[in-house]
């Protein structure tokens, strides 16, 4: 938990320079990225993946809608950052290793990849956040905290790192 709040503490931190940066950003590569993952669902016109293209569609519709907005507000390193996180939504939706995985992750990246090319405070924080979110999904793991483990498996792994004289991994 506390770890969770000093991730989002130095988040909202670095964040603020990105807030304050009101550079209006070139949305061509993220459109030529979404033309590039059509291939992915496609063949001469003709769907291959019919899930996949749904995520398609529904992040197609997200930028879109973040193409057609005030540029001012929507094509800023924070407006773009919302869009990343709105696709991100959509890719935490998708099964791991699947087509549809695949399209939501090019289109997440083709739009993080544009905002840390021309704000740098953007990708130091990203990288921290990043960093922060591997450290403690590393400790849930180590100790086997995630939602459908029993609450004992946790505790018997916390005991034997303090026993003495015990053989452990």
């Amino acid at each position: 938990s506390n770890l969770y709040k000093k991730r989002s503490a130095e988040y909202q931190a670095g964040m603020q320079g990105v807030k304050a940066d009101k550079t209006v950003l070139d949305f061509n590569p993220i459109d030529d990225a979404m033309n590039n993952v059509s291939q992915i669902v496609t063949y001469k016109g003709k769907v291959l993946r019919r899930s996949a293209a749904e995520v398609q569609k529904q992040i197609s519709g997200l930028i879109d809608e973040w193409r057609t907005a005030d540029p001012k507000e929507f094509h800023t390193p924070e407006g773009l950052d919302a869009l990343k996180q709105a696709i991100g939504d959509v890719r935490d939706n998708t099964a791991p290793r699947s087509a549809s995985r695949v399209i939501a992750d090019q289109m997440y990246n083709a739009v993080k990849d544009q905002i840390t090319a021309q704000a740098p405070v953007y990708a130091k924080t990203m990288g921290q956040y990043s960093e922060a979110t591997r450290l403690v999904k590393e400790i849930e793991r180590a100790l086997s905290l995630g939602e459908k483990t029993a609450a004992d498996t946790a505790m018997r792994k916390l005991q034997s790192l303090t026993r003495n004289n015990v053989q452990t991994n």
